[in-house]
């Protein structure tokens, strides 16, 4: 699934803040993913403070 760039940006931020630094980009990848569909399900459905 494509993501937007509001998803995508948070998606990035997510997967620095909760992964230890030598992590690989996949599990970083999964690990935000898990934590941003437990705590923000609607994560990818947003498209910033401008939408309705």
């Amino acid at each position: 699934m494509k993501l937007n760039a509001y998803a995508q940006s948070l998606l990035q931020y997510v997967m620095d803040w909760v992964a230890p630094p030598r992590t690989n980009q996949a599990e970083k990848e999964r690990l935000a993913k898990d934590w941003l569909n437990k705590n923000c399900p609607y994560w990818q459905q947003k498209g910033g403070k401008h939408a309705k």
